[in-house]
């Protein structure tokens, strides 16, 4: 399911709905380390492919939004 969700971010209609699921593990405290671990690698490939030309610049945002909030540690309010 995790290269579902990481390839979804290329996708206009997908990327903010698999953000919102990607976010439910990479911030659940039980969760996150394993969610992280197990993510790292088609992440970085999945990277690879939104910072294509071809690739929708509002993915590309969401996906820019999505990392800095990965980065902070926090949580953007939402359930």
């Amino acid at each position: 399911m995790k290269n579902h969700f990481l390839v979804a971010l290329c996708y206009q209609q997908f990327s903010l709905p698999a953000i919102r699921v990607l976010k439910k593990f990479f911030f659940h405290p039980d969760l996150q380390e394993k969610a992280i671990s197990e993510c790292i690698d088609i992440f970085i490939r999945t990277l690879s492919l939104i910072y294509k030309p071809d690739t929708d610049a509002g993915c590309k945002e969401n996906l820019r939004e999505f990392l800095e909030l990965l980065h902070e540690g926090g949580d953007d309010g939402e359930s």
